[in-house]
């Protein structure tokens, strides 16, 4: 294997493929980068069995080969290099890189142990623009648990259902759903949970590009994410999702709209007593106003926000830091919440873009106490 290739490019595929490389692996190999030159494209793939990740870059070959080489020594390598181009050369598993006063040698390692990455047994798919998905990951990922006891909770459910995609996550105490019309989908019917661990990566690979799509597929046991010349694949989780259907209201008994700026504001000074303390606020509920409240043994704090308010007055109480981050994810002007009769009853945040947070609220006797 012999080869010349940009060394920009080759560090930016680096940093995606490195994504994959478990730093505690169960075999050796797995640290590794598997290199492959053929047709004037470098393909680099890692895989710590959980998540694969293949993407490619051209490059000029003077002889095609494969070899794989330790991720982190070879990133470091080449990130230190000044030269605009690098030359690779493989022999019997020895990866000479050679520029101007430049000779570097690092150990290779065949790639008949490395292992590949799985075939998908379906070929349904299906297409959305990056910024859209980025948006549905920034509106449900945040609400992943990471526990060790309910291994499905730490995974976003995707359903497919009559052109619509369906992302939905929770941790135990709040839900957070987004809904999208896909086109071209109608005959795709599924079910399934992605680990949160692996759209947390993916997120880091999508921008806010309105005409890049990445694609989707999925068959009984992995997913692949397709993005130009990127492959993710992933295992999926085992077991059976919360039933969203049956845990979101359909009925009301207060409605408030509030400006979004001052409500974060008003959670923001609250903050100061409330996230030393017992992590919740007081939200009361006036026909005119919501007030936001907290209190310690070292002091209290209270302010006052006007609002819009349908139904019967209420006081109830949240968990600060998981209200916040709802608000937040709607990414509205104006924040819409809607409650169920009573104090131990959730709240729900709801958006214009079909998107839903329902939270469960904390006992304001524990909070005043």
């Amino acid at each position: 294997m012999k080869i010349r290739v940009s060394k920009s490019e080759l560090i930016r595929a680096i940093g995606i493929v490195q994504k994959a490389v478990s730093s505690r692996p169960s075999i050796p190999i797995l640290k590794g980068i598997l290199l492959v030159a053929k047709d004037q494209t470098l393909i680099l793939t890692a895989n710590d069995l959980k998540i694969g990740i293949e993407t490619s870059i051209d490059c000029d070959i003077q002889s095609p080969g494969s070899v794989v080489v330790d991720s982190k020594l070879f990133g470091d390598v080449i990130r230190h290099i000044r030269d605009e181009y690098v030359s690779i050369e493989v022999k019997d598993l020895s990866v000479s890189i050679q520029n101007r006063d430049l000779d570097i040698s690092l150990k290779g390692y065949s790639d008949q142990e490395f292992p590949d990455l799985p075939m998908l047994a379906s070929n349904d798919s299906i297409g959305i623009k990056e910024d859209v998905f980025l948006d549905m990951l920034n509106q449900t990922l945040f609400a992943v648990a990471d526990t060790e006891y309910n291994q499905i909770i730490n995974g976003v459910l995707f359903q497919l259902d009559s052109e619509i995609l369906t992302l939905a996550a929770s941790d135990g105490y709040r839900f957070a759903l987004r809904k999208q019309a896909v086109e071209n989908m109608a005959s795709i019917s599924k079910r399934y949970v992605v680990p949160g661990s692996t759209l947390k990566e993916i997120k880091k690979l999508l921008g806010h590009d309105a005409e890049r799509f990445i694609r989707i597929s999925v068959d009984e046991h992995h997913i692949v994410f397709k993005m130009d010349n990127t492959r993710i694949i992933s295992r999926l989780l085992e077991g059976e999702y919360i039933k969203y259907e049956a845990i979101m209201p359909s009925t009301f008994f207060t409605k408030v709209s509030v400006d979004t700026e001052g409500l974060l504001d008003a959670l923001g000074i609250n903050s100061v007593l409330a996230e030393k303390v017992n992590s919740s606020v007081i939200l009361s509920v006036h026909k005119d106003h919501i007030e936001i409240r907290s209190r310690s043994e070292v002091g209290k704090i209270s302010k006052r926000v006007p609002a819009r308010v349908e139904g019967d007055p209420l006081t109830i109480g949240f968990n600060i830091r998981y209200l916040t981050e709802g608000i937040k994810a709607n990414n509205e002007a104006t924040t819409r919440i809607s409650f169920v009769k009573g104090s131990k009853s959730p709240g729900v945040i709801t958006s214009r873009n079909q998107y839903q947070y329902l939270l469960s609220p904390v006992l304001v006797s524990e909070i005043e106490s």
